[in-house]
């Protein structure tokens, strides 16, 4: 098995155990926070993500300077060669700690009370919330399981009844807009995007950085004011502010040329075929990455084209960088304010 599979694998196996995290850990907030800051404390839930994401960019800038410093002992654990590496690997730590953690993390007060453990989900709930808010809380558990085993019990299909219809098509549609706007590709390759359109790798991890401090604001501002200015109005502004922004991207890259100078060649790495590209693409100017693309493969050949790829483009690209910096991050800023906690506000309310 070739490391790449092993990398897929690795990343398909990660991916379910955020996907899950990410609907299990609210819950159980919720269930075991006391109703009178349940709201205040699943919406920290968010705030983390976003820290740690921004957290995620500031530590990967952190390892490609180390990498490039020239220290002996970055050399010595190869971080110069393998920073992409440690980027990935750095990932264990706060993952075992969080695994380490769940082992001293309490049972759901609610769980217990339904497997008939009412004693207990006491214990568990005085920790919480002191005696008195635990003898409330079982009181309203156990009320509400007598009038569960009382009330006649729903079916599936009547979630498409005329009356929950428009409900259900807002949720599904909310949770479909909050991923197809495109929010973790840009999370996911701010530094790709940032190199490409042509200002450096550093500069590029810079910007991601900004990127990730700007989700936090206004995350933090859309917690903040979610309760004055009602949902509708930020969902309006913020959804309205995304499709701008990426219209403006569109527009950014779309006006984008590419070009591959004598000069531009000469910066690339040694193993790359830079005779080929002075001889088939140098002077030539490409309205367009596909085309661009197309030539590339032309030249060096399929496999070659897409090793290199990146390093090509960002030489011979011609593009406003501060028009693309500014379009992602006013689309971040729109997210974070309007789509981004949606599920949040769905789950408290």
């Amino acid at each position: 098995m070739n490391t790449f599979t092993i990398l897929v694998l690795a990343r398909m196996i990660g991916g379910l155990g955020v996907g899950a995290s990410l609907i299990l850990a609210p819950m159980y907030i919720a269930e075991m926070s006391p109703p009178a800051i349940r709201g205040r404390m699943v919406s920290f839930n968010q705030l983390n993500i976003v820290i740690g994401i921004s957290t995620a960019f500031f530590t990967n800038y952190l390892i490609l300077r180390w990498g490039q410093s020239g220290a002996a002992w970055a050399s010595a654990i190869m971080l110069d060669v393998h920073n992409w590496r440690w980027m990935l690997g750095l990932e264990t730590l706060p993952a075992v700690l969080y695994f380490v953690g769940l082992y001293f993390v309490p049972k759901s007060p609610r769980w217990q009370i339904l497997k008939g453990e009412v004693e207990e989900a006491r214990v568990t709930l005085t920790r919480l919330a002191g005696e008195e808010e635990a003898d409330k809380q079982i009181r309203d558990v156990l009320h509400s399981l007598e009038a569960d085993k009382t009330r006649e019990k729903a079916s599936f299909k009547e979630i498409f009844q005329p009356a929950l219809r428009l409900v259900l098509v807002i949720g599904v549609a909310l949770a479909i807009l909050q991923q197809i706007t495109g929010i973790n590709a840009v999370f996911f390759y701010a530094p790709m995007i940032f190199e490409q359109s042509g200002i450096g790798a550093d500069a590029s991890f810079v910007q991601a950085i900004l990127v990730g401090l700007t989700n936090l604001v206004f995350t933090i501002l859309a917690l903040l004011f979610i309760d004055r200015l009602g949902r509708k109005p930020l969902l309006i502004v913020g959804m309205t502010g995304i499709a701008v922004m990426m219209m403006l991207l569109a527009w950014g890259f779309h006006s984008a040329s590419y070009e591959l100078t004598p000069q531009s060649i000469e910066t690339l790495d040694e193993s790359i075929d830079k005779q080929a590209l002075t001889a088939g693409m140098s002077g030539i100017t490409y309205p367009s990455d596909v085309l661009f693309r197309r030539a590339l493969a032309d030249v060096l050949g399929e496999e070659a084209a897409i090793v290199h790829e990146s390093a090509i483009i960002t030489a011979a690209i011609d593009i406003n960088p501060g028009l693309i910096l500014f379009g992602i991050i006013g689309f971040v800023a729109s997210f974070a304010i309007s789509i981004g906690p949606v599920h949040i506000v769905c789950r408290i309310y």
